[in-house]
């Protein structure tokens, strides 16, 4: 009798963990953004997910680049195609950061002042929309955006 309740245990253990475990494959699935540089510097792109768009894109600061960020390098004049993880049937919402590359060092641990690299913010609804440009095109103009449309200086 022992061992059965044992393996009965251990078997409630197994499923508890495996649906765990597959939680995130069932709340997200992968998109893919085209994001396009019209500037004359390379850039980063780095994003995170909203499941509201209730803060404005002044108002947000980047606390850190992924540890991938070499993969959302863009050089000018490039268009690349970047994954990011959206909420899988509902609305997404994605704050995106254009990072100045030249003020990341090669070798990096911690940026400092990181917020002073970033070039523009966007908050992007990922569902309807899954492309992006910067400088911010005349399409994006209704975008929630930092600094606002048309006042970007290269």
């Amino acid at each position: 009798m022992r061992i059965r309740t044992t393996k009965f245990r251990l078997f409630l253990l197994l499923s508890f963990s495996l649906a765990c475990f597959s939680c995130d494959r069932i709340r997200y699935e992968e998109k893919t953004i085209l994001v396009t540089n019209n500037s004359d510097k390379g850039i980063i792109f780095e994003s995170y997910l909203l499941e509201k768009p209730d803060i404005q894109p002044s108002d947000t600061i980047i606390r850190g680049l992924s540890e991938e960020y070499e993969k959302n390098y863009i050089d000018p004049g490039i268009e690349s195609h970047i994954n990011v993880l959206i909420y899988r049937n509902k609305p997404s919402y994605l704050v995106c950061y254009i990072i100045d590359a030249e003020m990341i060092p090669e070798e990096w641990d911690y940026v400092e002042n990181i917020n002073e690299a970033v070039l523009q913010k966007y908050i992007i609804p990922v569902n309807i929309m899954n492309k992006i440009s910067f400088p911010p095109s005349q399409e994006m103009k209704d975008i929630p955006m930092w600094p606002p449309y048309g006042t970007f200086n290269n």
